[in-house]
């Protein structure tokens, strides 16, 4: 690989800039360094410092599984940071359960579930309903 070999021409790509381990390594301890000693609860901030965008990290942690593995980890510690700040005090709750979907998968497939439920609770309600106003509706005709 050319990184490998000491050319950054690679790194300096606008599209699949390559990295070798050592710097993939390096990136993954400065996220999750970042996301520890930082206020911040989005990651837009580190990659501003590395002059990269979030879809830029999206896309490395889609393809490279050192930085998979620090994103997830960097989201799970943002989303208890988020807990923490919102339920001790510290925030907003109501902020805060709206940004936790956003970094807690577990959390997020609880959401969906719980919405699941719902909708079909208020479909079976329409349905129950719909059935009342036909029933109504016979009623109307025999007394006319």
């Amino acid at each position: 690989m050319a990184a490998e070999k000491g050319n950054d021409y690679t790194l300096k790509r606008k599209v699949n800039p390559q990295y070798t381990e050592k710097q993939l390594q390096e990136l993954a301890e400065d996220l999750l360094n970042y996301v520890e000693t930082s206020k911040s609860i989005h990651l837009a901030p580190w990659c501003r410092k590395h002059k990269k965008s979030t879809s830029w990290l999206n896309k490395l942690a889609e393809t490279q599984p050192i930085i998979a593995a620090a994103h997830a980890e960097a989201k799970a510690l943002l989303a208890a940071k988020v807990l923490n700040s919102s339920f001790y005090g510290e925030g907003n709750a109501t902020v805060g359960m709206a940004y936790l979907p956003v970094y807690d998968q577990d959390f997020r497939k609880y959401q969906e579930w719980k919405s699941s439920l719902g909708k079909e609770k208020l479909e079976h309600a329409m349905s129950a309903f719909d059935a009342f106003l036909e029933m109504q509706k016979k009623v109307n005709e025999k007394k006319k």
